[in-house]
């Protein structure tokens, strides 16, 4: 954590313009034991601290966080409290990012009625903005059945994932409208995407890799500096069981 907000805040300096944006279950997994409301307050102020542009709740994290009476931090969101956020990123270019409808807890792939709440989504977003970017909290398998299914749908140009499920460094898929990226586990790396051409929304298009768009790993190793600021919030609370 402490290496990732240094990260970022040297990154915010040399790549403009940039978004930074944060998936869902940065605070808990979908499985195993909850952790202790003190750890998740700390976490809470070290999102804070860090300022992301766009960040995701899962329904699990906000309802845990309502149970404990915890503020999230701000411009954190679900689908239900915003599911479309418009993002102006300058030269008459707005990118929109879309919350996709969380499962149901004992559901494994995407039902025909979140397929169509997708739908209409996408025919939204991709009338108010040059680039649609879908964040799931779906886990990996559903993730990857619904865009092996794409077919002429309105859909997401980038699609950000998270939840259960190996990290995906940058993958096109859906006959090359779609480049699919996942988060990896414990924030131990961030993903970077770089956009070199905007999709053309009346010609076909499709992504190439290295050609109009390019995703990297950062591994966030001991090569990294950590902000003193994110140690100071932890070094109050007891990590053993979190």
């Amino acid at each position: 954590m402490a290496r990732r907000a240094a990260y970022l805040l040297d990154a915010s300096q040399l790549h403009k313009p940039a978004v930074t944006v944060a998936g869902a279950y940065e605070f808990m997994h979908r499985t195993g034991n909850l952790p202790s409301a003190a750890f998740l307050q700390a976490m809470c102020e070290s999102f804070s601290h860090m300022q992301y542009d766009i960040g995701v709740l899962s329904k699990q994290e906000q309802a845990v966080f309502t149970s404990l009476n915890i503020a999230s931090p701000k411009g954190w969101m679900t689908h239900d409290d915003h599911p479309i956020r418009l993002w102006d990123v300058g030269d008459g270019h707005t990118v929109a990012f879309v919350f996709l409808p969380s499962l149901p807890s004992s559901t494994a792939l995407v039902s025909g009625a979140i397929r169509n709440k997708v739908v209409k989504l996408m025919e939204q977003a991709l009338s108010q903005s040059n680039l649609v970017v879908a964040l799931s909290d779906w886990g990996g398998r559903a993730e990857r059945d619904y865009l092996s299914s794409i077919e002429d749908e309105p859909c997401p140009d980038i699609f950000l994932g998270s939840g259960s499920g190996s990290g995906v460094v940058g993958l096109v898929i859906a006959h090359g409208r779609v480049y699919y990226v996942r988060s990896y586990e414990k924030g131990k790396a961030v993903n970077r995407i770089s956009i070199l051409a905007w999709p053309r929304k009346k010609k076909a298009f499709e992504w190439v890799r290295k050609k109009n768009i390019v995703s990297d790993l950062i591994v966030l190793d001991d090569s990294f500096t950590e902000s003193l600021i994110i140690n100071q919030i932890f070094s109050k609370v007891d990590l053993s069981n979190n």
